[in-house]
């Protein structure tokens, strides 16, 4: 025994070098530098890592179970005893427990919506303007119509002037209107007011101011009733009395030639009788100068126009003036608007039929021809 227990002491106190083991992987138990893997049961190297941390309240996950314990190495045998055994791996430890979510906070109460501005008060219309805080008519003399500076009344023209103060033109300004529509304020002024007569006896403003009577074919010309009255040259007349609105043109209208005045103002040369064409007017009075404006219908035999006298003839009956030719049995015969023919000394009028141009006061001395009142017609001319 002596020997042998020399020799063991021999071996450990004899200098032996132990060349470094990997245990990486290798199977528990491990040796110091390494810890066990509780998962795999497998060896790692490094320390072995304490528990997961608990997770933050309000609602953080729980944390990793921590791993568990490397085993206890065997105790070292004692002299001549058995080998103690390993201790036991120690448990992982437990996850911390996830706190509770907090509670969201109360949402904000909506703030209260600001109140409207009051309206501002309305201007005046345009044809208004603002006296002493309130809205009046610009065309009212009592507020001095459209003056920006004022709101007096407009100044009133003399009396007796016939004329009263009014509102004038676009703007409107103060003036004047006339009172009768028989005068007018024919100079412009204001201190006389409408101080011209214009329906009496100036030609210069008849009816209207600066409304001046023509002298065209006529011998001599005045104002009466607002109307311009010339004297005509022989053969012209005044048919045309213009309105005092428009400009007189005098004795404009030929009556030797003028269909619509033929012979006297108003006397048309019409298709009387049912003519095929109207007649034409020659030397004051209405006749033919074509068979057409002879005959009631196309194609009546016998008919035809003396061009000289401007007569028409009727199966070889030459027809008074204004007479044209109708159907009668199988002839064709004179006729006065559609009747029978005139008696000798009468005369076809359009309208009138046939009438005395001696005596007839609307026809004296030619169809038209009317004499005025008081007047009569004696031997064709009115007295």
């Amino acid at each position: 025994m002596a020997g042998f227990g020399a020799a063991v002491a021999w071996v450990l106190g004899a200098g032996c070098t132990v060349e470094a083991v990997d245990l990486e992987g290798k199977k528990c138990p491990c040796a110091d530098g390494y810890y066990c893997d509780s998962t795999s049961g497998k060896c790692v190297a490094g320390d072995k890592p304490s528990g997961g941390t608990g997770g933050t309240d309000g609602g953080g996950t729980g944390g990793t179970g921590g791993s568990g314990g490397v085993a206890g190495s065997g105790g070292a045998a004692g002299s001549g005893g058995v080998a103690g055994a390993g201790g036991a791996a120690g448990g992982g430890g437990s996850g911390a427990t996830g706190g509770t979510g907090g509670t969201g906070g109360t949402g904000g109460t909506g703030g209260t919506g600001g109140t409207g501005g009051t309206g501002g008060t309305g201007g005046c219309l345009s044809t208004q303007k603002l006296c002493s805080g309130a809205c009046v008519s610009k065309y009212s003399t009592t507020y001095g119509c459209s003056s920006t500076t004022s709101c007096s009344p407009c100044p009133a023209p003399p009396s007796g002037t016939n004329s009263q103060a009014s509102c004038t033109g676009t703007g409107p300004v103060c003036g004047l209107s006339c009172t009768s529509t028989n005068f007018g304020n024919c100079d412009g002024e204001f201190g006389n007011g409408c101080e011209k007569a214009l329906n009496t006896s100036d030609p210069a403003h008849c009816g209207k101011c600066s409304r001046t009577c023509s002298m065209a074919n006529a011998s001599s010309t005045a104002c009466s009733g607002s109307s311009c009255a010339p004297t005509c040259n022989a053969g012209w007349g005044n048919c045309n009395e213009s309105s005092k609105l428009v400009p007189d043109d005098g004795c404009e209208s030929n009556l030797n030639t003028d269909s619509s005045d033929c012979g006297a103002c108003g006397n048309v040369c019409s298709s009387q009788g049912g003519l095929v064409s109207k007649f034409s007017c020659f030397s004051g009075a209405c006749g033919c100068s074509t068979t057409a404006q002879c005959e009631a219908s196309n194609g009546l035999s016998g008919v035809s126009c003396n061009t000289t006298s401007h007569l028409c003839v009727c199966a070889g009956t030459t027809c008074k003036l204004g007479e044209a030719c109708i159907k009668s049995g199988p002839d064709a015969v004179c006729s006065c608007n559609g009747g029978a023919a005139c008696s000798t000394g009468s005369l076809c009028c359009p309208g009138a039929g046939c009438v005395n141009p001696l005596t007839n006061l609307d026809n004296c001395g030619g169809c038209g021809r009317k004499c005025g009142a008081g007047k009569s017609c004696s031997n064709g001319q009115c007295v």
